[in-house]
């Protein structure tokens, strides 16, 4: 197993920087997740990593080493792709076996190391069959087990579960990160599903246009945005964001929001802008049936319920604004309702930059 640190690492192809100077440094046995939208460079830094693709600058290291002008097979690493990469000719036993014979492993050692795998992941009646006779599912646990049956230095994946329908997606993300933890073993993980990365990583960078805007736990991530682009992307639905106007009063920032109400900020808060924006998340808007003191009046555009609670949209002057609660009694459609947010649940960004004010 390996820590993995990458050094000022950049990658341009040509006029395009498709990855910005990247420093960061991934601990040993740790779950880090490279998240964000497509195109925003995460695909990249992977395969810079497995050595797929060479550094425009930078250097990369895997534990001590510096693994920079080494080749992939030299890198000790194992890569589980989208599409699996099943040899479809071959039996699982042969796809399973065949990263060891390349390396001239004994017999023994190999069928030792197949059949382990093969208890572990539950593939033990499956060995005889190629993968055209195998569910995604299957097909996905067999890629696994193509890559731990080597006892890489660490894995690198990229997407695996973004072929398997909701519910087996889910099965397989619990399975994933269990084995993972069993493991002890180093991960690069790579998705564009905020969901997958709040629940199986230990730390995540959220990327965007080839600079990580943010890195830090699930957690931090969620409660602790550092700017509002982040904010807005982490979560479902997305935070909503409102202008907002502050002013020093005394030892306290005093601020006013649509559908906040007045807030006092103690120091030692920086001093905010005059004007600036406000989010809040949409499991922090209450809805009122009555008017109050600085609600925000709005109509119900929909309603969507999603088990123990609901999204609504609501159309108000300050625009859509989604709200997520669980309402035993569900507004209607087009029904006229009142909303205010919770005090303590508000994140203040800079209107200009967009960056985090505050604590």
């Amino acid at each position: 197993m390996a820590s993995i640190r990458l050094e000022g690492v950049s990658k341009a192809f040509g006029a395009v920087q498709a990855l910005r100077p990247t420093s960061l440094e991934v601990s040993d046995a740790e779950f880090f997740t490279f998240l964000g939208p497509s195109g925003c460079g995460k695909t990249t830094l992977l395969r810079l990593v497995a050595g797929l693709e060479e550094p425009t600058s930078g250097e990369i290291y895997i534990g001590e080493r510096c693994v920079t002008r080494l080749k992939p097979k030299d890198r000790d690493l194992a890569m589980v792709f989208q599409n699996y990469a099943l040899y479809p000719h071959m039996t699982v036993r042969e796809n399973l076996a065949f990263p060891l014979e390349a390396k001239h492993l004994p017999r023994g050692e190999i069928q030792a190391r197949i059949e382990e795998v093969a208890r572990r992941l539950e593939l033990a009646g499956l060995l005889d069959r190629r993968p055209r006779q195998l569910s995604g599912g299957q097909q996905q646990r067999v890629a696994l087990g193509r890559a731990i049956v080597r006892n890489p230095r660490a894995f690198l994946m990229d997407e695996p579960l973004s072929n398997l329908d909701a519910k087996l997606r889910i099965q397989m993300r619990g399975e994933l990160k269990r084995l993972q933890k069993d493991l002890g073993i180093t991960t690069l993980y790579v998705t564009h599903d905020q969901e997958e990365a709040m629940t199986m990583s230990d730390r995540i960078a959220v990327l965007r246009e080839g600079a990580v805007q943010q890195c830090g736990s699930p957690e931090e991530i969620y409660r602790r945005p550092r700017n509002r682009w982040v904010g807005e992307f982490v979560g479902t639905p997305p935070m909503n964001v409102f202008e907002a106007t502050a002013e020093r009063r005394g030892g306290a920032v005093v601020l006013r929001a649509i559908a906040a109400p007045s807030v006092r900020f103690p120091s030692p808060i920086p001093e905010p802008p005059e004007k600036l924006l406000v989010g809040i998340r949409p499991e922090h808007i209450l809805i009122h049936r009555a008017p109050l003191p600085d609600a925000l009046p709005g109509r119900v555009h929909v309603v969507e319920p999603v088990g123990d609670c609901s999204i609504i949209a609501i159309r108000t002057d300050a625009g859509l604004v989604n709200v997520k609660a669980a309402v035993e009694e569900l507004p209607e459609m087009d029904e006229v309702v009142y909303l205010t947010a919770l005090a303590g649940k508000l994140h203040l960004f800079a209107r200009e930059t967009g960056e985090r004010i505050g604590p």
